[in-house]
């Protein structure tokens, strides 16, 4: 009889961010704080309360929820194909959140950016 040794690690329910950055959510960063160096960095990404937030080009960032709508599981940027993808049931996210592959089938909430740099304006 096979035994499944992960299946109580991740819930596979559609559930909300567990803690979604309220509406009026607006923060800062500087890149060139040492908590928020990869963001110097084409291709880098942070997570910061609650969001992913990923420098997808010289000037332009991606800030979006970091859970995946299927499972809750933080997802990961993926630069080469410029989308986010949950590694732990496959799904694929757009860069302004919305699904390109389940099994979720929520979008992930985007946030507007702003950078004036080395500041990097994340808000609702």
């Amino acid at each position: 009889m096979a035994v499944c040794a992960v299946c109580g690690m991740i819930s596979c329910s559609e559930e909300e961010d567990p803690v979604p950055p309220p509406s009026g959510f607006d923060i800062t960063l500087n890149i060139e704080e040492s908590a928020n160096a990869a963001l110097k960095t084409v291709g880098g990404s942070i997570i910061k309360d609650n969001l992913i937030i990923a420098r997808t080009g010289t000037n332009t960032f991606v800030a979006l929820s970091k859970s995946c709508t299927h499972a809750g599981v933080t997802v990961n940027y993926d630069h080469p194909n410029t989308r986010f993808v949950c590694n732990a049931h496959g799904s694929v996210f757009s860069t302004t959140g919305s699904v390109l592959e389940g099994p979720a089938n929520r979008a992930l909430t985007k946030f507007k950016t702003e950078f004036n740099s080395p500041n990097l304006r994340v808000f609702a």
